[in-house]
């Protein structure tokens, strides 16, 4: 970290230039070749002529990090889900001190300081949410960028414990329909450090929804890495969705997908952007694997901070868009897919705004790599760029 500041701050003047170029300017002139080359992400070197493409000289590989982030914490995110059952016996005490409801589900989440790797070799000092205790199972605790996306069904009774081992005030607050003392979102319910709360709610309205810290300066807290994903399914007298495919490995093609960013030298304004915290991680040998006609769906949430949208596009493919996920879709009923198609975004490109989320749901008619991204450059070339790889 403190090599790309010092390597940073050598070729990004500190304030705008005379002639109004910024720093962000800067960097999309010069691309990620310079700017994120000397972080240790980098395009490969292309130095081709006009007859280059015709003698087949031009590298196969054009974009992507050099070597990989260490660990693969973003590729068990990708497909991890906690459903917090069953309730441990402490948890049912509490909730009957407190005269709350008996609950359904229980989770035990810590605020934790820890670097993150979000490239190679570049590492960010976050403030991460990490699971404890998954209902009566107790985890490893190691903070991560998103925490652990939970998961439950409609109507259930949540109770959380929360204890903030980091170094501020923190507070979770979950997108939903919930009683106010337990929003975490004024001065009063700040959790300090050593401290614990509990959270209690009913699981509602069904759909795909988020947390994260609602301390003040908010967009300090969201931006170093406290927020993660909260998955509610419907209750079965709606309708259930469609169970999605398997890829070559057996496991369930549904994927989480956290759109992030983050300013590595704190001028509030993003230097490296991301889907699930690590620039360029799904690229490569590390592709994420789909098979061809299968059922894909992935839960689709932006979080960036310092940018106004963040956008999603695939290639050479169409997708169901159902925001905020509070509708159900059929896949293989052709008279429910014809009576309610117009209820449905058909598209390749989706734009979020902070906060906002979708459910994606498509079939790849054809084998092959797919490349997905953000549909702004900037983004794109500064790490938010992956690939589906597609087989028989």
């Amino acid at each position: 970290m403190k090599a790309f500041l010092k390597s940073n701050s050598q070729i990004v003047p500190a304030k705008p230039c005379s002639d109004g170029n910024s720093r962000r300017r800067f960097m999309r002139i010069f691309g990620s070749s310079l700017v994120l080359g000397v972080s240790g992400l980098a395009f490969s070197n292309v130095h081709a002529d006009h007859g280059a493409a015709s003698n087949n000289s031009i590298p196969k590989k054009l974009m992507g990090a050099v070597g990989h982030v260490k660990g693969d914490y973003p590729e068990n995110f990708l497909r991890s889900f906690y459903n917090g059952q069953p309730v441990p016996a402490d948890a049912l005490r509490k909730a009957q001190s407190e005269s709350w409801p008996k609950p359904d589900v229980f989770y035990e989440i810590h605020a934790l300081d820890r670097d993150i790797e979000i490239a190679p070799g570049v590492t960010f000092p976050g403030w991460t949410f990490g699971l404890k205790r998954d209902g009566d199972r107790e985890l490893p605790l190691q903070g991560n960028i998103p925490g652990p996306t939970l998961r439950c069904r409609e109507g259930q009774e949540i109770l959380i414990k929360f204890v903030n081992q980091g170094s501020h005030p923190h507070t979770i607050h979950f997108h939903g329909i919930h009683e106010y003392e337990f929003d975490g979102a004024m001065p009063e319910q700040f959790v300090f450090p050593g401290q614990e709360f509990w959270y209690r709610f009913k699981a509602e309205p069904y759909g795909l929804h988020l947390y994260h810290c609602h301390s003040s300066p908010l967009k300090h807290h969201i931006h170093k890495g406290l927020y993660g994903v909260f998955i509610v399914d419907p209750d079965p007298r709606w309708g259930t969705r469609t169970p999605a495919g398997k890829d070559s490995k057996g496991r369930i093609q549904e994927y989480v997908m956290m759109m992030n960013g983050f300013d590595t030298n704190f001028d509030g304004e993003n230097e490296v952007y991301s889907v699930n915290t690590a620039a360029f991680y799904y690229t490569g040998d590390r592709a994420i694997p789909v098979r061809k006609n299968e059922l894909v769906r992935i839960y689709l949430v932006n979080i960036t901070e310092f940018d106004p949208i963040n956008s999603f596009h695939v290639h050479a493919n169409f997708f169901y868009a159902i925001r905020t996920g509070t509708r159900i879709m059929t896949w293989g009923d052709e008279a429910h897919m014809e009576k309610n198609k117009h209820q449905f975004e058909f598209t390749d490109t989706v734009m979020l705004c902070q906060g906002e989320r979708t459910i994606i749901e498509m079939k790849f008619p054809h084998e092959g790599m797919y490349m997905f991204h953000a549909h702004q450059s900037e983004f794109a070339e500064l790490g938010w760029m992956a690939f589906f790889m597609v087989e028989a």
